[in-house]
């Protein structure tokens, strides 16, 4: 017997069976979605092609608010985020990157994109190499290109324990936040760099913290962007 459901895009009214059913199905993260064929039409293939940075940005989400949102929810979610990632091309947001520093992609007329990445847990960026690799990962950013209007805070924090290079220098992991994770937008929230400090037993974290800053401080030069930079205890 076919049972009744609804599109968790539109709302439109679905019946679910192996034979009568006329409920579709879009797949995102762990969730799967009942929409009826249109929006099936109009969100799948988005939903597949922003699969992975929009997962982050819901994991990030349901961190922050500590939330287990239903199905319906992340529906309206994605179609938030299909909406705001169309008014950025709209923007201007196809860009080509013309180089990277540290975790920014810049074009030539200064805008950006980033990588998003989750928030920080312990089992992450451990070692040096890890940072590493998630500095090349930053050259592939996944995502389109912002502008300083699309910034609205510049706050880093160390991520866990630092790795030692040598007997002169350390690498530090570090979070960033460009906006609040607590909403889901297509704008860049959290990002993750890494830095090298310099010294011998002590001063590798103040040196560190020197390079993140020259960092910051390109980004800020670079787009325009006068916002404070602001050290935070956890991202």
């Amino acid at each position: 017997m076919a049972k009744t459901t609804n599109c968790a895009f539109c709302g439109k009214e679905l019946t679910k069976g192996f034979f009568k059913g006329d409920s579709k199905s879009i797949f995102v993260s762990t969730y799967t979605l009942d929409c009826c064929k249109d929006c099936l039409e109009a969100y799948d293939v988005f939903a597949q092609q922003e699969s992975k940075r929009f997962s982050v940005k819901l994991d990030n989400y349901k961190k922050a608010t500590k939330s287990k949102p239903d199905k319906n929810t992340v529906a309206q979610l994605l179609k938030k985020y299909y909406d705001e990632y169309f008014a950025q091309i709209k923007k201007g947001g196809l860009k080509t990157g013309e180089g990277r520093y540290g975790c920014f992609v810049y074009a030539e007329d200064g805008s950006f994109s980033v990588r998003e990445t989750p928030i920080y847990s312990v089992s992450s960026d451990i070692t040096a190499k890890d940072m590493i690799k998630s500095l090349k990962k930053a050259e592939k950013t996944q995502s389109l290109f912002f502008t300083k209007d699309d910034v609205t805070k510049i706050e880093y924090a160390q991520n866990g324990m630092a790795d030692m290079l040598t007997m002169t220098a350390k690498a530090f992991s570090y979070s960033i936040r460009l906006n609040d994770e607590t909403e889901i937008t297509y704008k860049p929230c959290v990002t993750r760099t890494a830095a090298v400090g310099k010294g011998f037993a002590f001063g590798y974290k103040k040196s560190a913290e020197k390079a993140l800053m020259k960092e910051l401080n390109e980004f800020k030069k670079i787009t325009g962007c006068d916002l404070p930079v602001v050290k935070v205890k956890k991202i």
